[in-house]
């Protein structure tokens, strides 16, 4: 099965969602040791990936 127009844009924005958030996420690691990353920035974006992640394996699935 074909995936949708809709389950492409979906996918392509969670997509550039991870994207965003890996870079994010990449640089504040950069800065860790000088303490200017607070714990609960990292946490909710952590999640924000794991949440991105779980709707693009859904998108993917739900087109086979």
């Amino acid at each position: 099965m074909k995936l949708t127009t809709v389950q492409t844009e979906v996918l392509s924005n969670n997509i550039n969602l991870v994207t965003e958030l890996a870079e994010t996420l990449c640089q504040e690691s950069l800065h860790e040791g000088q303490g200017h990353i607070p714990l609960n920035k990292r946490q909710d974006q952590l999640e924000r990936l794991a949440t991105s992640l779980d709707d693009i394996r859904g998108a993917l699935l739900a087109g086979h």
